[in-house]
């Protein structure tokens, strides 16, 4: 059995351009291999991401986060 119906594609990341164009490229190529994805950009509030996702045409929303610590 088939499934027709269109396959979401979640994409997180943000805070800065160096995490969001590695994944907007992503979604560029995926857009190129199946038109019938749709993709939903998770990203922070105050952050650069909104501007660059939107210019892609891609939905986003914010949300709260933390900032991951490599340290101690």
């Amino acid at each position: 059995m088939k499934n027709n119906s269109p396959k979401l594609i979640i994409l997180s990341g943000g805070g800065t351009g160096g995490s969001v164009t590695p994944l907007l490229a992503l979604a560029e190529h995926l857009r190129r291999e199946d038109s019938s994805y749709r993709f939903l950009f998770l990203g922070t509030h105050r952050g650069p991401e909104r501007g660059l996702v939107v210019a892609e045409g891609l939905e986003f929303r914010s949300m709260l986060s933390g900032k991951w610590r490599r340290y101690f």
